[in-house]
């Protein structure tokens, strides 16, 4: 056979390793003479970076014949172990070196770094200096990266590469200084730091303004952020997909995302052709979604061109935030063949059911279909995430079969995944086997968080089993668990409803703050209690007093404390309240009221609601009417009522009969 040019042979070595064919392109590399590979060793570099054993081939053959000498060679043998991730190799071969120069150092220093050894990478900096070889900007880029991931031991190496730095008056070169601005954010949070090292660059590129908006950006400083964009643009520096990057990023971190300043952006996003570019992209869906404005993030996922899980996550949240869940299961089911989704996505879906308007039919149908789906990707039993929104779902929907069935198959399971299974049990009334999980979660030595104390003592409160609860609560209080103000009203509801009313006030007092339902709790746990009307006016008016905002329930719950001091005056000032809070004229209110005036002597002003409530008069309405009549030792008005409520459908219930 006629002899094959080395030229060949190159091109096929080459094929080879980029396809993959390692075995074959190492036994083409095998019949070359080493008189033909010589003219492309160079090039060789190639196929040893594409697999590890073409790199032992290759520097086995090539050390044979004394090329271990070249230091361009070793060089790039060094360059080409720690791209495969063989520091071992590399080390060995830098070792073996009879001489160095300031790229073997750097090949070191960089490749040391880029595989996550960062103190091995900071220490052959140190070395390099004490051998006095002259380092490049490279050497040092690569050691301040290194830095960025090593904390405290980062900033003190970071600093002191810094003077180095500043000594040999590399601090001005744009390349070291773009990672020394990132390197002293994130190792000491140092923004003065940072905008030092930006202002220390005589020439800025892109990256050196990227680097500096990314550092605002991850700040939450907005202004800043977009400030530096325009001297950006006044500088002529071209903004790149990572300057809008970091600008969507900045503007999306405020709690309530402006959206005039998102749609500006966006229309300057389009303008320089980044409006589909899938980093840039996602963010501003994600971002517009967060914002409220859907149409927006609607209109941006449909002009990108490449959409991945991060895109379709976004828009999914943004959808299931707002309680529109058909909607995100109809991007679900017409985006899951063409990307690939992420587990965040499940999770996402998996909470938007329970909100469907008819969840235990439409929902829980929609629920399982993704469940379906999610199986036969084999994420069930393996992503916690995955099994607690499966949990969750199920037992939001009112199927709490499914729920332990999903609880039971999980192959590891979390604080959330119990709190899940705990709460969904107490929502679905099944108080006794709530407890019983949450013993099985202590057994297994899970620390209970907030969630699941307030399921717990729910249902302790639900079966009137306060020494229980008490006990719980004591555990709580072991653990060191600092109870927040929901856990704080459950423990009021607890104490309250199992005879331990004490308890609750004391609870009730010990808080550092109240919220509504603390007000409401402590209210109508005192309204409830025989011989506590009073306290209960006197905690209405405290909360008034510090400006708590109250709603229907304060108001029915301090109506019912009146009703039982049979105080009508006090009950038409609040029956005022009621009025000045625009709630007066809900059904609620108003058979609180009925009930109040009737206890109070107060027919004419009973009869006056009873008759304003026409459109929306229940069962309360007319028993509380027909009662005021009875207590008011009216009984031919009570008989002509009951008759007019028998003529308009309705039927006695046993509280009527026995009435």
């Amino acid at each position: 056979e006629a002899r094959r040019e080395s030229t060949t042979y190159h091109v096929l070595v080459e094929q080879g390793a980029q396809v993959g064919a390692h075995i074959v392109s190492g036994n083409v590399f095998q019949t070359v003479s080493l008189d033909e590979l010589l003219p492309h060793w160079r090039q060789e570099q190639s196929y040893v970076g594409h697999g590890h054993r073409g790199g032992k081939l290759i520097h086995s053959r090539l050390y044979k014949n004394g090329l271990e000498e070249d230091v361009y060679f070793c060089n790039n043998l060094i360059n080409a172990y720690l791209g495969t991730g063989d520091s071992v190799s590399a080390r060995k071969v830098f070792e073996e070196m009879p001489q160095r120069n300031c790229v073997t150092w750097a090949c070191l220093v960089s490749g040391y770094s880029r595989n996550g050894e960062h103190t091995e990478a900071l220490l052959f900096l140190r070395d390099m200096i004490k051998q006095r070889t002259f380092a490049n900007q490279y050497a040092f880029g690569s050691a301040l990266r290194a830095c960025q991931e090593l904390d405290s031991v980062g900033n003190l190496f970071g600093r002191q590469i810094h003077g180095l730095m500043f000594k040999l008056s590399y601090s001005v070169d744009p390349v070291v200084s773009n990672v020394l601005i990132s390197m002293y954010w994130k190792c000491i949070g140092s923004l003065s730091c940072a905008l030092r090292a930006f202002d220390d660059i005589e020439v800025k590129n892109s990256v050196s303004w990227n680097s500096i908006i990314s550092v605002y950006s991850q700040n939450g400083n907005v202004r800043s952020a977009f400030k530096m964009f325009s001297s950006m643009q006044c500088d002529h520096s071209r903004p790149t997909e990572y300057t809008f990057g970091s600008l969507v990023t900045a503007a999306s971190s405020l709690t309530e995302p402006d959206v005039s300043l998102l749609k500006q952006l966006m229309c300057t996003i389009q303008k320089s052709g980044f409006l589909s570019d899938l980093f840039v992209g996602s963010g501003l869906v994600s971002a517009f979604a967060k914002s409220g404005s859907l149409s927006c993030a609607r209109k941006v996922f449909n002009q990108m061109e490449t959409r991945n899980a991060v895109t379709l996550n976004g828009l999914m949240v943004g959808l299931v935030r707002q309680k529109r869940g058909e909607e995100a299961t109809k991007l679900f089911m017409d985006m899951k063949g063409m990307i690939d989704v992420s587990p965040e996505s499940y999770v996402s879906l998996l909470s938007s059911f329970p909100e469907y308007s008819l969840p235990e039919e439409v929902g829980l149908g929609k629920g399982r279909e993704v469940h379906g789906h999610v199986i036969t990707t084999g994420l069930v039993g393996f992503m916690v995430g995955i099994g607690n929104g499966l949990v969750n779902m199920y037992a939001k929907c009112g199927s709490i079969d499914d729920a332990r069935r999903v609880f039971c198959f999980m192959t590891e399971k979390d604080s959330v995944s119990w709190n899940s299974m705990i709460t969904g049990l107490d929502q679905n009334g099944c108080f006794v086997e709530a407890l019983e999980r949450y013993q099985s979660m202590r057994r297994h030595e899970i620390l209970p968080g907030n969630f699941t104390l307030i399921s717990s003592l729910s249902s302790c409160a639900s079966l009137k089993w306060g020494k229980v609860g008490q006990q719980i609560h004591g555990e709580s209080l072991k653990l060191g668990l600092d109870p927040n103000v929901s856990v704080s009203n459950a423990l009021i509801t607890l104490y309250s409803e199992t005879g331990y009313l004490n308890e609750g006030c004391k609870i009730f007092s010990s808080m550092p703050e109240h919220d509504q339902v603390s007000w409401n709790s402590m209210i109508g746990a005192l309204a409830n209690s025989e011989g506590s009307g009073p306290e209960a006016v006197t905690c209405f008016l405290n909360a008034l007093r510090v400006g708590q905002k109250l709603n229907r329930i304060t108001f029915a719950s301090v109506l019912s404390a009146v009703s039982s001091l049979s105080f009508g005056e006090l009950g038409k000032q609040i029956h005022a309240l009621a009025l000045k809070y625009s709630i007066a004229d809900e059904a609620t209110i108003e058979n609180a009221l009925i009930a109040c005036y009737g206890k109070c002597e107060e027919m004419e002003d009973c009869e006056k609601i009873f008759s304003r409530m026409s459109e929306r008069r229940d069962d309360v309405t007319w028993n509380s009417m027909i009662s005021g009549y009875i207590h008011n030792e009216l009984l031919p008005k009570a008989l002509d009522l009951v008759c007019f409520m028998l003529q308009t459908g309705k039927r006695l219930d046993n509280f009527m009969y026995a009435t």
